[in-house]
């Protein structure tokens, strides 16, 4: 009796593991007292709110984990930058959402940051009109500035051509520019209802062309039932391995903003993407 109380005692010293963590999955990430209570008060909100724990990911290598992700991103309130990119912030980095017109990118955004409000929803689609950026994350955590870029859609919008062409032109010039080394991941996202489209490929290829690392999400993915939910994920890994290893993830997260479905492993894997050192 006593030497399996020591054995347990030994195991428990030697191998720390973060509550919630699956066994045998480990992180650098400092288990400090402080993120210990904020994860527990983070989960506990989220019980009341209903977020699901299903996950939503399809691939060919497990989901990448971050240690405390909803608490580290969701614990202040995400403020809005501007329109520009945000030149005083030379070391900062940045993750990109990217999607056609009523992919439902503005609702995913809002619920991975737990304000409704933050982005405008409609159902009118492209209203999303500027490159807005956002500052997110826990500033006592994180040891760099970390910002979430909104662009805007493409493909069908309700506006004029001139208007079209010149978040076109917008769009371009930020992965240009911010691209080589602020942008750490684009998450292109993918209407789960209709897959991967033309244009979808033509920005996919222009994420290429510009050196860009990006994943698929496929979101509304309370639209469909379970059976084509995955054969659409199954269509997007096969297509995902015909692009470049360096730059498209192999890994295909789904999201539900309607059911709060998914959004935990988005997180992680933002965070995961911000914490890669450039190259």
């Amino acid at each position: 009796m006593m030497m399996m109380m020591m054995m347990r005692m030994t195991r428990g010293t030697l191998y720390p593991r973060i509550r919630g963590q699956a066994r045998g999955c480990f992180c650098s990430t400092p288990n400090n007292r402080q993120s210990k209570v904020a994860e527990r008060k983070y989960r506990k909100r989220n019980a009341r709110k209903g977020e699901r724990s299903r996950t939503l990911c399809w691939g060919t290598d497990p989901p990448q984990k971050y240690p405390f992700a909803g608490s580290i991103l969701c614990k202040d309130p995400a403020q809005l930058l501007g329109t520009f990119s945000p030149d005083s912030h030379h070391d900062s980095r940045e993750v990109a959402f990217w999607g056609r017109s009523n992919v439902g990118k503005s609702s995913l955004i809002g619920a991975l940051l737990e304000d409704k409000k933050l982005v405008r929803v409609s159902k009118t689609p492209g209203r999303t009109r500027d490159t807005l950026f956002f500052a997110i994350g826990d500033r006592t955590r994180l040891h760099y500035p970390l910002l979430l870029v909104d662009l805007p859609g493409y493909g069908y919008a309700r506006a004029g051509k001139s208007d079209i062409r010149t978040w076109t032109r917008r769009m371009e010039r930020y992965l240009s520019e911010r691209g080589a080394y602020h942008l750490k991941r684009c998450f292109l996202l993918i209407d789960a209802r209709r897959g991967i489209l033309d244009v979808d490929i033509e920005v996919v290829n222009f994420l290429e062309e510009n050196g860009c690392k990006y994943q698929l999400v496929l979101t509304k993915t309370d639209s469909i039932s379970v059976s084509a939910l995955n054969r659409v994920a199954s269509d997007t890994v096969t297509f995902m391995s015909t692009r470049h290893p360096q730059l498209c993830s192999s890994i295909v997260y789904g999201a539900s903003s309607k059911r709060n479905e998914g959004l935990e492993e988005i997180r992680s894997a933002i965070l995961y993407a911000a914490a890669e050192s450039s190259e």
